[in-house]
């Protein structure tokens, strides 16, 4: 009986000594979860953690002063001023959002445990200034407008050299108006529009376009008859719109084809059955008497064409002979010989038209825009 009460004493003492060693324990080493922020010593006031593309600086303000701060982005830099940290963001040329992680390492914290706060800084990517696309104009010139009002830095607009002799613009109430001046001839140049970091290049391409074609022009050409030499008053007007005109001031008026991605025109041989023309009458290639005796023809597989001179200030087109594989010939000194005649008649079965008024027969003709 006495061992048994022994054997029971010593369970007892051991059970009181665990209990005693737990309490000591806990008072003297506090246990700290680092995932519960009411347990860690190093906190976040308030930070600035978006940025606009421009960039800029802002200020993650802490708790303690006891800290390391590191990131590893280039573009964001991170200096410790007291138990604040000063923010600098440089500016993001990229449409895409860019972000970067600051660590921000507590030295040694109450407890012991040494906390790390992670802070996400984002930074948004450059936008359009606006909605812009390359701008494409007649030779006439005109105006095109662009909705700025959302745009909240200044806008600059700067022109290449030379371009602002031709292209203009205003900024008022909201709106960017850019204008081009009339021209002779094809141009290019660049429109450079800023607002901050936002940056935008707006090509401007001014080019001969059909209605641009549409008028009056100078019709140069030669009369067989001692060779006289023609400065008459032409006028083009439109039939169908980017494939043909109408050419009026020679004896008929002619059809003449546009083909705007050559900027050619052809005036093709054969029948012209305008309701302004005569019946019977058609455009006929013509050699003139050059050869001892005139030769002619109204074959459908001639034409005179005219690709634009790009070199003339104002619209110019001067036209001459092709075929489309049938030869033109006649004969010299009793011998076939294909020719390549310059000159235009007016012809029917009874001879050439014969107006008061106007020519019906031209050699060497030259369309010059007035």
């Amino acid at each position: 009986m006495k061992k048994i009460i022994n054997i029971a004493s010593i369970i007892l003492s051991l059970i009181a000594l665990i209990g005693l060693s737990t309490s000591c324990k806990k008072s003297n080493e506090s246990e700290i979860n680092p995932f519960n922020p009411a347990e860690i010593d190093l906190q976040i006031v308030s930070a600035d953690v978006e940025y606009q593309a421009i960039g800029g600086v802002g200020t993650i303000k802490m708790n303690s002063s006891d800290f390391t701060i590191s990131c590893e982005e280039s573009w964001l830099t991170a200096k410790k001023v007291g138990d604040k940290i000063e923010v600098t963001v440089t500016p993001n040329e990229s449409p895409e959002l860019r972000t970067a992680l600051l660590l921000i390492k507590e030295l040694d914290g109450k407890s012991g445990v040494s906390a790390t706060q992670r802070v996400s800084i984002s930074q948004f990517g450059t936008r359009n200034i606006m909605d812009a696309s390359p701008i494409f104009m007649a030779l006439v010139g005109g105006k095109v407008s662009y909705d700025i009002s959302q745009v909240v830095d200044p806008i600059t607009v700067t022109l290449p050299d030379g371009a602002d002799q031709w292209i203009k613009y205003t900024i008022h109430d909201g709106i960017l108006e850019i204008e081009v001046l009339p021209s002779g001839k094809d141009r290019k140049g660049t429109i450079n529009v800023s607002a901050g970091v936002m940056k935008l290049a707006i090509p401007v391409t001014q080019q001969l376009q059909y209605a641009d074609l549409i008028g009056d022009y100078n019709a140069h050409y030669w009369l067989e008859i001692d060779w006289t030499e023609r400065n008459k008053t032409w006028t083009l007007s439109p039939l169908v719109e980017n494939e043909s005109f109408i050419l009026s001031g020679f004896g008929l008026d002619l059809i003449v084809n546009y083909d705007p991605a050559t900027r050619t025109m052809t005036i093709p041989c054969g029948t012209h059955d305008l309701k302004t023309n005569p019946s019977g009458y058609f455009l006929a290639a013509w050699v003139g008497f050059e050869f001892g005796s005139g030769s002619l023809w109204g074959h459908g597989d001639f034409y005179f064409e005219a690709p634009l001179n790009t070199d003339s200030d104002t619209p110019q087109f001067h036209f001459v002979f092709k075929t489309k594989g049938k030869k033109y010939t006649i004969k010299i000194d009793g011998k076939e010989t294909e020719v390549f005649p310059k000159g235009m008649i007016i012809w029917s079965n009874d001879g050439q038209l014969k107006l008061a008024d106007k020519d019906t027969q031209l050699f060497d003709l030259t369309l010059t825009k007035k």
